[in-house]
């Protein structure tokens, strides 16, 4: 008698999937809500009596997802970051330049941390604390840098020419940017060199200062003004140099996502350290050495690379796998991916209408569930399975060439198929916001796959060894060389006819449709391996 499949077996090996979907109701619904906080935290604490005094099952699942539901609109309420000086009036700003300042024509572009205003037109008015992040625009009559403490007279703006109510302005907002302001010639009333307003300022501030150190040791390097701009963007985070043009060749081949660093990358170092530090499993604590070195190897590339928010949410998602590969020998991959998805939207509720956020998460959900069922069906896996054991018998010179061949079969077919896997879960989703769908993503990944990671080794040693005589031009040779074999790959798919489909609309509801449908397809999936008997398919590291 084939087994029953039942929803409620799979989601006991899930807990925080069960945690997560009533944390997200309540973010979402706090928007409509004005509830006070001392009354949110009057109901919580109801809910939390009623718990304690009912002994039912279902009764108390119940309050659970209720108590989510209220820490998730408190959060948001309390949390979110909120607009605290007036729009569209004359204010005196008093602030902090909170990023490396970037020019642009006319304008120094920076982020700066609003700390204190008041009204420029009432001259008896007191200065009102705030803390407010800006987008802040300064005339190049000024130099202005990374630090800098300022006061200024400036009105602050929408993000947007539309109220703040775009896309782009909605994303800025989950970041926690909330205005822009212009400071014209004149309009600068100080500027000069001040302390951090917080510890954590003063490590995003240092941080910034090592990027900008990166990306000036990476101009020393004479490398064509597309190659540069792909550089900065890779290793340091800094995408002020890209050139429009490629740009649009890597959006129309699919493969964009490789010139913000995020998850991909930090996914490539977290597979390069693990499988570098595999020696050290077979000392005495040697998992636990292993585990700090890669966590530790981390974020130390998140702190060099500028710690955006996208690699702060890698970091921290890798860092929940990496003791999750400590702790258990088996572990489920599902649980740790919301796990860490959980903890983000609890310390940044606005996270959930980051579009990077929601593509990482829809890439990463949908290369678990389908990675591993293409490797089976389209029958990688047992080719895999021949290739190796094909190796493992092979003895002398032959065993060289053979291991070689195996791990490019492995790396080739993980590489498509993790792509193909990743192209469901965000197709919709790039349909929607960006209006074009790359078609030929899929034969530009396996080669970006390869040439990224050797890119980011000889990057890094180049960082390393740039002051090296030698070695830091040999290291900075080679990472020229490979940036141009990738733009040119990246330029030839983008130019084939039909390598993406322009001027997609796709409404919202339409967009959530489409999910449903999808994860009703996954359901079935799943039913259809109960009913055969067969089971879960283990986690498969593409790559090993």
């Amino acid at each position: 008698m084939p087994k029953r499949f039942t929803i409620a077996e799979q989601l006991e090996q899930i807990p925080f999937l069960r945690m997560i979907v009533p944390l997200i109701a309540g973010i979402v619904v706090a928007e409509y809500l004005t509830v006070p906080t001392l009354g949110l935290l009057g109901a919580l604490l109801g809910a939390i009596g009623c718990y304690f005094l009912f002994r039912g099952q279902r009764i108390r699942q119940g309050l659970i997802a209720a108590m989510l539901v209220l820490v998730g609109v408190s959060s948001a309420k309390v949390l979110n970051p909120k607009e605290v000086m007036p729009r569209n009036e004359r204010l005196v700003i008093s602030g902090t330049i909170y990023d490396n300042v970037n020019t642009y024509g006319r304008w120094h572009r920076t982020t700066a941390e609003i700390t204190a205003f008041r009204s420029y037109d009432d001259s008896t008015s007191a200065w009102q604390p705030a803390l407010e992040t800006i987008s802040l625009y300064v005339d190049t009559a000024y130099t202005v840098c990374i630090g800098d403490r300022f006061s200024a007279v400036a009105y602050i703006n929408p993000l947007d020419t539309v109220g703040g109510t775009s896309g782009y302005a909605r994303t800025m907002q989950s970041r926690g940017v909330l205005g822009r302001a212009y400071i014209i010639d004149g309009r600068l009333l100080s500027d000069e060199p001040g302390k951090p307003s917080s510890p954590w300022s003063a490590v995003i501030q240092a941080s910034k200062r090592v990027q900008a150190a990166i990306v000036q040791r990476l101009k020393e390097f004479k490398m064509d003004d597309q190659e540069l701009g792909v550089a900065m963007a890779l290793l340091a985070g800094d995408r002020t140099l890209l050139d429009p043009e490629i740009r649009e060749d890597y959006s129309k081949a699919g493969v964009s996502h490789i010139l913000a660093i995020s998850g991909l990358h930090l996914g490539i170092l977290f597979l390069l350290l693990n499988y570098l530090f595999t020696p050290l499993i077979f000392l005495r604590r040697g998992r636990s050495v292993r585990t700090v070195l890669v966590v530790f190897a981390l974020w130390g590339f998140a702190f060099i690379s500028g710690m955006s928010a996208s690699v702060l949410r890698a970091a921290f998602m890798l860092t929940i796998m990496q003791f999750s590969l400590f702790s258990v020998r088996q572990y489920n991959s599902y649980n740790s991916l919301f796990a860490s998805a959980f903890v983000l939207l609890l310390i940044r509720p606005m996270f959930l209408y980051d579009i990077s956020f929601q593509m990482s998460y829809l890439a990463l959900l949908s290369i678990l569930f389908f990675y591993p069922r293409f490797n089976r069906w389209t029958g990688v896996q047992r080719a895999t399975i021949w290739f190796r054991r094909t190796r493992n018998r092979t003895k002398g010179l032959v065993r060289l060439p053979a291991a070689f061949l195996c791990n490019l079969f492995v790396f080739m077919t993980g590489a498509i198929l993790i792509g193909l896997s990743a192209q469901i879960g965000v197709v919709p989703l790039v349909g929607w916001a960006f209006g074009r769908i790359p078609l030929l993503s899929i034969l530009a990944n396996p080669f970006i796959m390869l040439v990224i990671t050797w890119l980011m080794v000889a990057g890094l040693c180049y960082l390393l060894l740039a002051s090296v005589p030698g070695l830091g031009w040999l290291a900075g040779v080679i990472l020229n060389w490979l940036l141009e074999r990738q733009n040119a790959w990246v330029r030839w798919i983008a130019g084939w006819p039909g390598a993406s489909v322009e001027n997609v609309t796709l409404s919202t509801p339409a967009l959530f449709l489409i999910y449903f449908a999808l994860l009703g397809a996954m359901t079935g999936i799943k039913y259809l391996e109960e009913r055969e008997h067969q089971p879960e398919p283990a986690d498969v590291q593409p790559f090993a």
